[in-house]
């Protein structure tokens, strides 16, 4: 199973990257996690949106799903007669997406004339292809899900969405392949709050706990350079830990996580850097 960063900056994205948007592949199958701003560019560098399987979003705060909206244009203007692609969205997603539409074209069908729009049982794993995909509530201001995306060899990763620390995404993460999990801020934050999100420490201790076998950070606020974020997260992992940069590729296997950069695999040794 193939992961491919599309995006990972959080709200506003930093020089070159967008916003989060994950791109997961294992033979045919195609599933996109998340659409946030600046996500639909870097998608196409990768593949075509006719090839998506399906795309998942965790909740909706805009810098995870606004290009939908971008999306929706290309498809209804430029691609005239494509199959629509299907998003599987949080529960009240459907009335969500009509009520963006009534807002921005007084239209309830704004998305529904291009999209297929399934709404995911939390409680239930969706199979999508080749790939069963799973869900558990995360500690956020707003409903909002991680997501887990297993292969039928066995492996599997976990994306935390947007938490603050929370033992059930402790939980739904143990002994992940590769857990994707936001690091919102560095451990000092310099008087920001970050009651609602994690912190490089958090996310560390969270998957220190959680017994993964690899941590990739993600979600970045860009006025922090990524190398202390990194940095923080080694401390308290005790372990090398990623750091997600848009392109970058994790070869994802059961029993161990590799990230694919330039053609070549690095592994879990510690003088790899993901920075």
């Amino acid at each position: 199973m193939e992961l491919i960063v599309l995006g990972s900056s959080a709200s506003c994205p930093a020089p070159g990257d967008a916003c989060s948007g994950y791109l997961v592949r294992h033979g045919a199958t195609e599933v996109m996690l998340d659409c946030g701003s600046g996500v639909l560019s870097k998608l196409l560098l990768h593949t075509s949106v006719e090839a998506l399987s399906a795309i998942v979003i965790s909740h909706f705060h805009p810098d995870h799903y606004l290009d939908l909206i971008t999306l929706r244009y290309g498809l209804r203007y430029g691609h005239p007669g494509a199959p629509k692609p299907l998003v599987l969205l949080p529960p009240g997603g459907i009335v969500h997406l009509r009520n963006v539409g009534m807002a921005l074209r007084g239209t309830q069908d704004y998305f529904t004339a291009n999209y297929r729009l399934e709404e995911y049982d939390p409680g239930r794993p969706v199979t999508v292809g080749e790939l069963k995909v799973g869900f558990e509530r995360t500690a956020h201001d707003i409903p909002t899900w991680a997501i887990s995306v297993k292969s039928p060899g066995g492996a599997r990763m976990v994306y935390s969405a947007d938490t603050s620390p929370a033992k059930a995404v402790k939980d739904f993460a143990t002994k992940a392949d590769l857990f994707l999990c936001e690091s919102t801020y560095p451990a000092d934050a310099e008087g920001i709050s970050t009651h609602n999100h994690l912190t490089s420490v958090d996310a560390a201790t969270m998957a220190s706990k959680a017994q993964v076998r690899q941590l990739v950070l993600t979600h970045f606020w860009p006025a922090f350079p990524r190398t202390r974020f990194k940095a923080e997260a080694e401390q308290v992992f005790g372990a090398p830990v990623g750091t997600a940069e848009s392109g970058a590729h994790y070869c994802i296997t059961h029993g161990a996580g590799f990230e694919v950069a330039a053609g070549s695999l690095i592994g879990n040794q510690p003088e790899a850097s993901h920075a």
